[in-house]
């Protein structure tokens, strides 16, 4: 695996899930230099609402969940991000918009 360079670009990523495995996901993204958390969706009413660091044991981060897909897409993301205890998944490079 090649390291990070200092001046990589940002991708803004969205973490889609915080389950047991989204929730590590979750943390990898905020601690990542080069991702950037441009937001997180969540499926239990209870997490709506509640900041992304909370969700995964880390500082607040300003960014707080929702379960409302329309939020998400407007969020103008580099990638979203899914994790299950089988995978985790994050694209390499923005989707064409052509």
């Amino acid at each position: 695996m090649m390291a990070a360079s200092a001046d990589a670009p940002t991708i803004r990523v969205v973490q889609w899930a915080t389950g047991n495995i989204g929730s590590r996901s979750l943390r990898d993204v905020i601690q990542h230099p080069h991702l950037t958390l441009a937001g997180v969706y969540v499926h239990s009413a209870d997490k709506v609402g509640v900041d992304a660091g909370e969700l995964c044991g880390v500082g607040p981060t300003g960014i707080l969940a929702t379960d409302d897909i329309e939020d998400i897409l407007g969020l103008g993301c580099t990638c979203p991000r899914r994790a299950t205890s089988t995978r985790s998944a994050v694209c390499s490079r923005p989707a064409s918009t052509s």
